[in-house]
């Protein structure tokens, strides 16, 4: 314990460990905020409001009523451009009637006028409330085209047998066919609910705080291990008794807590960003409902894969440190050991990008 005290206090003597953590945290927000900004959808009272009222009623007959809805909202902005270019009204009526025509119930232009007034004239709303309905119907068309998608598989799957390797039932490529349409028949009557995603998927997506935790526990691991070895008190240190097997688990208990401690702070900042940003809606249901998240053949709620997704990411920057100790403790000669650490790495990289 008094090594890991003493571990503990060597780098909280260095100042530029505390100069780069608020240094990388404030730049990881501020490239999360960034990468965001192309996103579209905006979590709105508007959004929140359809969300719970339709979220309440069968999804089929939920998109019938919003798609009936859309319909006259298509109208509204059309009338709405052609008045902004300048358009005459009598023109832009004209034009409209045709289409009121058309409708399911047809109604004259002034009775559309009147039943959309407020609309008219406030136009700013309008967009808004627009904007939150398309939102909805994309999340609704996606919940009640899944079981479609299942269907899909079976025939995705017979398709791949008539090629020659995917034939052979005896071979791993034929089984591995059979058993990924047997995965997703299983998912075929998953409760699907609606809920935005775009929270959830900025969370998943986002490399960069991944690059930065791995550059922090590097820079960490080097002022624990190397230390010592340059001012020459290495060799001394571990010819005490349990010299080399204390001080090398006491090093690696500090990086472990260090980076425990690293991965709770920099993903839970990203999490809360986006959970401000966007909301994550219910995280009791399916990531299944979600157009980005329809090809897992897993099922998993929203709550669990946050959890997974978390823990994989922390496993994997624990096994960085672990690995990045082991080269530190065993080999002496440290470019050696610069050299291997940063071979694993770009092997690392270059397969999680090329395979």
């Amino acid at each position: 314990m008094q090594l890991i005290q003493y571990e503990f206090q060597k780098l909280f003597h260095r100042k530029i460990i505390f100069f780069l953590f608020f240094i990388l945290l404030g730049l990881n927000l501020l490239l999360f905020h960034q990468d965001q900004k192309k996103v579209i959808f905006h979590n709105t009272s508007e959004y929140q409001t359809l969300l719970a009222k339709y979220s309440s009623i069968p999804s089929k007959q939920a998109l019938q009523e919003l798609n009936t809805k859309i319909a006259d909202y298509h109208i509204i902005s059309r009338i709405l451009y052609n008045r902004s270019i300048g358009i005459a009204e009598t023109v832009i009526q004209n034009d409209v009637q045709i289409l009121l025509n058309d409708a399911s119930k047809p109604i004259s232009y002034k009775e559309f006028k009147n039943k959309y007034s407020y609309y008219f004239e406030h136009e700013a709303e309008f967009r808004t409330r627009d904007s939150a309905i398309k939102t909805v119907i994309e999340q609704l068309a996606t919940v009640n085209s899944y079981p479609e998608f299942i269907d899909s598989m079976g025939a995705k799957a017979k398709t791949m047998e008539s090629v020659s390797i995917f034939a052979k039932k005896d071979t791993f490529a034929y089984r591995n066919i059979q058993k990924t349409v047997q995965d997703f028949n299983d998912l075929k009557q998953l409760p699907l609910e609606l809920g935005q995603g775009e929270g959830i998927i900025a969370v998943s997506d986002f490399t960069f705080t991944d690059y930065f935790l791995i550059a922090f526990i590097l820079l960490l691991a080097i002022f624990l291990f190397l230390e010592e070895r340059e001012n020459g008190l290495l060799t001394l240190l571990k010819s005490t008794t349990y010299g080399r097997l204390k001080l090398a688990g006491s090093k690696f208990a500090v990086l472990l807590i260090a980076t425990l401690f690293l991965s709770f702070f920099f993903y839970g900042s990203n999490f809360l960003l986006a959970k401000n940003q966007f909301g994550i809606g219910n995280d009791g249901r399916f990531i299944q409902s979600m157009a980005g998240f329809r090809d897992a053949d897993i099922p998993l709620t929203v709550f669990q894969y946050l959890i997974l997704l978390f823990l994989i990411k922390v496993l994997t920057l624990i096994l960085i440190a672990a690995i990045t100790s082991l080269l530190f403790t065993v080999i002496t000669n440290t470019r050696l050991s610069f050299i291997l650490l940063g071979g694993i790495l770009a092997c690392s990289f270059l397969s999680y990008t090329f395979i």
